[in-house]
């Protein structure tokens, strides 16, 4: 699951609502926000979970969304978008998107068809942008669902503020991503 990057809010009288985030045990880059069970651990005073493989700091044996790769002999640099398994849990195939790219660019491959995986440099990698776009599209779909449905004024309304907080976090997280490939291109270049 994706996490949320909450952006800290202004309230009206000026104060500011700020939400705990999570930073990688290993090289200490924020993560996103907190989960309800890192929050509990915490509280607890327990140790957080290690969170390197999640962040892609450290090295990677086995494919992961968010990493990178090139396909068979050629140069592109690829993003996996989405790990597909097996009933038995091994990794049936891979669908890669153009690195840097808006995810329009498309392939499929399988595991040996794939080399110079890398852990994810982006804060936010597509795969990310991609499950967030869709949550969106259904929260959207949601609210024109109950439009259609002649529903009441209280029932719309909760729907219509769980769909901003929806369509806020995507246009949040896609804007940390657009700024972090633009300083990925511009360093490649």
């Amino acid at each position: 699951m994706a996490r949320n990057f909450t952006p800290t809010i202004v309230n009206p009288d000026g104060s500011r609502t700020i939400h705990v985030h999570r930073y990688c045990n290993g090289c200490n880059r924020n993560i996103g926000d907190v989960t309800d069970a890192e929050m509990d651990a915490s509280i607890a005073g327990l140790s957080l979970p290690d969170v390197r493989e999640e962040c892609g700091c450290i090295p990677l044996k086995t494919p992961v969304m968010g990493a990178t790769c090139t396909f068979g002999s050629g140069k592109t640099v690829w993003e996996i978008v989405k790990v597909n398994h097996n009933q038995d849990g091994t990794i049936k195939d891979l669908h890669l998107s153009k690195y840097l790219g808006d995810g329009y660019t498309n392939r499929w491959a399988q595991v040996s068809e794939i080399r110079n995986l890398k852990a994810q440099t982006l804060r936010v990698s597509l795969a990310t942008i991609l499950a967030l776009r869709e949550e969106a599209e259904k929260a959207a779909k949601k609210v024109q669902d109950t439009i259609r449905s002649k529903a009441r004024p209280g029932q719309l309304m909760e729907i219509v503020g769980n769909t901003n907080s929806t369509l806020a976090n995507y246009a949040h997280v896609y804007a940390i991503h657009l700024e972090d490939v633009a300083k990925e291109a511009e360093a490649q270049s």
